[in-house]
């Protein structure tokens, strides 16, 4: 069973949403996390398949025997006036085995893609939505707490920016 990292292409789209629906992303966020501004809509095939068409988004998967294991889904959110970050909208499955490994392998990509283009990642979460797990997570990838916009979401509902610099 051999794992391997793939940089999805338009072809590929059906099987992003797939794997959203079949997994419960937007429900389970124990083993999943979700951006703040994130709609379940923006990830159906038609929007993948457009967003990836036009570079607006780049999304790897994890995969074992043609099946998704893990995903991370970034977001290009100004492209076209010189922002020079990504948002990471989604991770499917943070808890698998090769975690570390598999998010260096998107960051050297992004760099073989964008190349000096990007400088940073960006995550913003609900901050309802952050728990031990996934905080201890996204230390271990080496993302550090830049800010929280207090009530962003709504009175006492905070979103936390949390960011990788590359």
């Amino acid at each position: 069973m051999e794992t391997k990292y793939k940089l999805i292409e338009t072809n590929d789209t059906d099987k992003i949403s797939s794997y959203i629906e079949s997994n419960s992303v937007f429900t389970n966020l124990k083993n999943n996390m979700v951006g703040a501004y994130c709609n379940p809509i923006e990830f159906n095939e038609v929007i993948t398949r457009h967003r990836v068409f036009n570079y607006e988004a780049i999304i790897f998967t994890e995969q074992s025997d043609y099946c998704i294991k893990s995903m991370y889904y970034y977001i290009q959110k100004n492209q076209y006036n010189g922002d020079s970050s990504l948002e990471l909208r989604l991770i499917g499955n943070f808890n698998g085995e090769n975690q570390l490994k598999f998010f260096q392998y998107t960051v050297e990509k992004i760099k073989d893609i964008l190349g000096k283009q990007c400088k940073r990642l960006n995550i913003l979460l609900d901050e309802e939505h952050l728990h031990d797990r996934l905080v201890e997570h996204l230390e271990k990838l080496n993302f550090q707490k830049e800010i929280i916009l207090k009530n962003e979401l709504g009175v006492n509902k905070n979103v936390i920016n949390f960011v990788y610099f590359i």
